[in-house]
C-alpha cells in the first residue's frame, strides 16, 4: 500500500501535467511595405516611414530604395479618402535620386486606412525629368506605414 501511494503521488502529477496542452497562439504578422511602377518597372522600397508636420496638417509618406533614391508623397489634412494634386495643393509628389529630383502635383493619393499609428493606401502620378521626358508612376501602394 505504501508503494502504491508513492507511485500514485509520483506518477499522478506527471500524467496531469502531460495532458495539458500549451496554446500555440502566434501574434499577427504586420506587413510594412511600399511599391510602385516607374514607367512600367516595379520598384519595391527597402524602407518606408511617414510623419506629420506643419503642426499636424501635412502627412509625408516616404519610401527609400536603391540606397540613394526615395519617393515622397505629401498629403494636406490627411484622412481616409482620395486626394488629388492640383486641387488646393492637397497632394505633392517628389522622386529623388542621386542626380536630380522630379516634382509634381498631378496625380492622386487614396488613403484607405488612417489611424493614430499608421496609414495605408494607393497612389499614382506623372512628372517630367529635367530633359522633359514623361515619367509615369502607377500601381503605387503603401501598407501599414507607421508615422510619428
Amino acid at each position: 500500500m505504501k508503494h502504491f501511494r508513492f507511485w500514485a503521488l509520483l506518477i499522478g502529477p506527471v500524467l496531469i501535467l502531460s495532458a495539458c496542452k500549451k496554446s500555440t497562439v502566434h501574434p499577427a504578422t504586420i506587413t510594412y511595405s511600399m511599391s510602385f511602377k516607374i514607367n512600367g518597372t516595379l520598384v519595391k522600397t527597402d524602407s518606408q516611414d511617414a510623419f506629420l508636420n506643419d503642426p499636424d496638417t501635412v502627412l509625408n509618406i516616404d519610401g527609400h530604395y536603391n540606397d540613394t533614391c526615395h519617393i515622397d508623397l505629401s498629403v494636406v489634412h490627411p484622412g481616409v479618402g482620395t486626394f488629388t494634386g492640383g486641387t488646393n495643393n492637397q497632394v505633392q509628389f517628389l522622386i529623388v535620386n542621386s542626380k536630380t529630383s522630379y516634382g509634381s502635383n498631378t496625380g492622386t493619393v487614396t488613403i484607405t486606412s488612417y489611424s493614430l499609428q499608421s496609414v495605408s493606401g494607393t497612389f499614382q502620378f506623372s512628372c517630367y525629368s529635367p530633359d522633359n521626358k514623361l515619367i509615369n508612376i502607377t500601381d503605387g501602394q503603401f501598407t501599414t506605414i507607421v508615422y510619428y
